[in-house]
């Protein structure tokens, strides 16, 4: 049962890796490097659990016809960004309102790697401590279960493939984070 539970988890963990890298690779394709400048540090608190944390996000501004800031996903404190400093943002070509500090797509391209490296080792361990003896599918006897098992499949494969399909081709996508803002 732990040998299942742990393939199961592996291929989690690189089906969320490779659906990330797609995503990833498809913004980073469709769009074009500007240069931003940092003009702002917002504070945001997260609760988790009993402990509070305060991030500092930095808020960009880059120029693309008009002038527009969006607030990135990274923490400035960790990773030095400073009031005035010229930062590299990607900016899709087709929606000018969707931006990402390219720093931030280079940790999460560091991220979507760990994800597939330990999905790769789950699958590994699963395989090592895999013994035929202790698999059994002995609740498929049950004629009422095999039929809710069977139902499920057919269901899944008639209606859940062509959603799922739909899905890994066309979205989702990264969302508008940028906002116009007046020239000075």
């Amino acid at each position: 049962m732990l040998s299942l539970m742990l393939m199961l988890a592996g291929l989690l963990f690189i089906a969320t890796s490779l659906f990330g890298k797609k995503i990833r690779r498809k913004f980073i394709a469709e769009s074009f490097p500007v240069t931003g400048l940092v003009v702002e540090i917002k504070k945001k608190h997260q609760s988790i659990g009993n402990s509070t944390r305060t991030i500092s996000l930095p808020v960009i501004e880059f120029k693309v016809n008009s002038l527009f800031r969006f607030k990135a996903e990274i923490d400035a404190v960790n990773n030095g960004i400073k009031v005035g400093d010229s930062v590299e943002v990607l900016v899709g070509k087709s929606n000018h309102r969707i931006a990402k500090l390219k720093r931030g797509t280079n940790e999460l391209y560091l991220l979507l790697n760990i994800f597939l490296i330990l999905g790769g080792a789950c699958c590994g361990v699963s395989i090592y401590l895999f013994h035929p003896n202790d698999f059994s599918l002995s609740f498929i006897k049950d004629p009422f279960t095999a039929l809710l098992i069977a139902t499920g499949i057919g269901l899944f494969a008639t209606k859940g493939y062509p959603i799922l399909r739909m899905f890994l081709d066309y979205g989702p996508k990264y969302t508008e984070n940028a906002y116009e803002v007046a020239n000075k």
